[in-house]
């Protein structure tokens, strides 16, 4: 019997005793109404034991294999084909061993004006669940990285197009401006968007003045 086959039966067993009526929903509740108190097991038997509360919410949840997986890689956000999807049914394979059994069970019921609750799962899917943290973080890092690498070619791009945009004939002519320095941005480099353009017209007068202000 795993752990949450035991809070299961041990709060069936305690709420006989009690005389409380179980229901098999979880009790929607704001949770600041209530003064909330997370108890392990043995803390919630005893508890319902000594207080009796009229009505106990337990929901007993059964596993799905697939399920199970397809929620993990659609929670990190992974593309169905990609390698965090096929880490993470790599990760689920043994849980079919499971499908079926009891994989999580959550009690709640308020007494006292305090929301009493206790949770519990099976070994194997604390481990699946670690198993798929430690994909989404590498998921992460790995985007993380991606972005700093298009950060710094988006900054390289940006530069050799204001090098590009300096050395123009036209950057300096007449009374020069940003407003006229902007528009022979976009007539050199047509296929850039406005936000690089921009980028582009300012970096090219930074250049210019540090320029200046070396000779």
């Amino acid at each position: 019997m795993n752990d949450a086959e035991a809070l299961a039966a041990e709060i069936r067993s305690a709420a006989t005793s009690a005389g409380s009526h179980l229901v098999a929903a979880p009790l929607h509740t704001e949770r600041s109404a209530y003064p909330t108190v997370l108890l392990s097991t043995e803390e919630i038997v005893r508890l319902v034991i000594a207080v009796r509360p009229a009505i106990i919410y337990a929901v007993e949840t059964t596993l799905d294999p697939a399920v199970e997986v397809e929620a993990a890689i659609e929670e990190i956000g992974a593309e169905p084909d990609d390698d965090a999807s096929t880490d993470i049914r790599r990760a689920g394979k043994p849980l079919a061993a499971h499908d079926g059994d009891s994989a999580r069970t959550t009690v709640e019921f308020v007494a006292g004006g305090v929301l009493h609750a206790a949770y519990a799962e099976a070994a194997w899917i604390t481990e699946f669940e670690r198993e798929v943290e430690a994909i989404s973080l590498r998921v992460a890092d790995q985007e993380e990285a991606g972005e700093r690498l298009a950060g710094k070619e988006t900054a390289a791009h940006i530069r050799a197009l204001a090098e590009r945009l300096l050395s123009d004939p036209a950057f300096d002519g007449g009374r020069p401006s940003f407003a006229k320095r902007r528009f022979l941005a976009g007539e050199l480099f047509p296929d850039e968007d406005d936000h690089i353009l921009g980028a582009v017209t300012e970096m090219a007068e930074n250049l210019r003045w540090l320029a200046a202000g070396r000779t």
